[in-house]
């Protein structure tokens, strides 16, 4: 999943499973408002943030409006 934390130009790779509260479904195009937090002892096998859901903003299958 490719994310862009406001004010930046570039996105960033994270994987479905690291936000919080949400469920990917195969086949939709969502845009996502997230929290990130920054965790101040990440475990060594994690990373330095934590995301969670606010909402959804919108869903979209594949190849529909």
């Amino acid at each position: 999943m490719m994310i862009r934390v406001d004010g930046e130009e570039n996105y960033i790779c994270v994987a479905f499973n690291t936000i919080t509260g949400f469920t990917y479904e195969r086949g939709h195009e969502y845009e996502l408002l997230v929290k990130r937090t920054t965790l101040a002892n990440p475990p060594q096998d994690s990373g330095k943030y934590r995301y969670e859901l606010v909402r959804i903003v919108s869903d979209k299958e594949n190849g529909k409006a």
